[in-house]
């Protein structure tokens, strides 16, 4: 399928067939959960559903076939990050921007490596230039790594993206947290 290129994204038009296990979904439009790993991922079924019974969740989805990544530099070479979760918060009232909480489902499989830079790149540098941009809501990472608290991880992460708080990338770098700090 050829796709137009689209800056901001949309979830409307991704329509693909996989063989892998998938959970069907009720807040995304796209209507199943693709679960990676062989027999499909264990965690990344249950960051769904949380993802469905949290109320703060408006709408999410799987990155999956989407297109969206994060360019990185892993040991001098350049790398596309491909986070596992985009979930947009619903808006606290009408003056409110829009929220986006990236999320990374890492177990015990991944590299501790690659994995820890990703994560630093797509909080510190991805998510605070973005935010800086100020043209596409206000974005957070987070990076699940147990699932044991699972759903109170996702509970404080939200908070902190509703919050402004450090979850969108060092608040130092952040330009909008210069009025709020009175600077």
């Amino acid at each position: 399928m050829l796709r137009r290129f689209d800056p901001t994204g949309s979830t409307a038009d991704v329509f693909f067939l996989t063989r892998k296990a998938t959970v069907e979904t009720q807040k995304s439009e796209v209507s199943h959960v693709t679960l990676d790993g062989i027999g499909g991922n264990t965690w990344e079924q249950i960051l769904a559903l949380e993802s469905e019974a949290n109320p703060d969740v408006e709408a999410y989805v799987k990155n999956d076939h989407l297109g969206f990544t994060i360019p990185y530099i892993h040991q001098g070479r350049t790398h596309s990050y491909v986070p596992d979760f985009l979930l947009r918060l619903k808006r606290r009232d009408e003056g409110d921007i829009h929220r986006t909480l990236i999320v990374e489902v890492s177990g015990g499989q991944k590299s501790p490596g690659p994995t820890k830079v990703k994560a630093l790149i797509a909080r510190d540098s991805w998510c605070v230039a973005v935010n800086n941009h100020k043209g596409f809501g206000r974005w957070g990472y987070v990076e699940i790594t147990t699932m044991v608290g699972v759903k109170q991880a996702l509970a404080e992460s939200i908070t902190a993206l509703y919050d402004d708080a450090p979850i969108i990338g060092d608040p130092d770098l952040l330009d909008f947290n210069e009025v709020a700090r009175g600077a």
